[in-house]
């Protein structure tokens, strides 16, 4: 019942935005690893509050979650953020609707994020009572806190114009700790190659 319920929402009239506004705007947000990263970091500054479980059961490759929501409305990849791609749907979150991006390294979701998009503050304090209700069992919870799963999923969330919650699954910690490897193995690429220029150039 819950996975037709979801297929019909992600397929039917609240279908507002095109897969080719996701492909706007998920495109050049997340161009490279480094976004991660600095999301991460981010919540990292929060204050701790500990749940039990965090969207437990939802699927962790591409197929699970195709066979529980349907087909997305677009799936994004980028060549400049290799092995990443992104499935786009809208969904419900509590009693409103979401623009859902789910984040996937080499078929492993790591990384997802309920956007919502110029909602009222007073919407913003709903749903944020609701992720109390849902994790927390009504403990003291706001945007200065980061909710921590004993499995190590955590949420975030990111208040303004826009209520972004953002969400890393329990697996999502290896995914990152490569994106750092990567990143820190260019940087030393990069720097033997300007030292080769700058030793060329110095020979002219």
């Amino acid at each position: 019942m819950l996975t037709k319920l979801l297929k019909t929402l992600n397929e039917s009239r609240y279908s507002i935005k095109s897969g080719a506004y996701f492909q706007r705007t998920l495109h050049s947000a997340y161009k490279h690893h480094e976004k991660y990263l600095e999301i991460r970091y981010r919540a990292s500054l929060k204050n701790k509050v500990l749940c039990k479980t965090i969207d437990a059961g939802l699927p962790l490759s591409q197929k699970g979650l195709r066979n529980v929501l349907g087909t997305p409305r677009c799936v994004i990849s980028n060549s400049t953020n290799p092995g990443v791609e992104i499935m786009c749907y809208r969904l419900p979150y509590g009693r409103f609707e979401s623009e859902v991006e789910f984040h996937l390294y080499q078929d492993a979701l790591f990384f997802y994020n309920y956007s919502f998009t110029a909602i009222p503050v007073s919407k913003q304090r709903e749903i944020i009572q609701f992720i109390r209700q849902k994790h927390l069992n009504n403990e003291t919870f706001s945007p200065d806190h980061e909710v921590i799963s004993d499995h190590g999923a955590l949420i975030s969330i990111e208040t303004g114009f826009n209520l972004n919650i953002r969400c890393f699954s329990s697996i999502h910690q290896p995914i990152l700790d490569e994106f750092s490897a990567q990143i820190r193995n260019q940087k030393k690429n990069k720097r033997r190659v300007d030292h080769k220029q700058q030793l060329v150039y110095q020979g002219l």
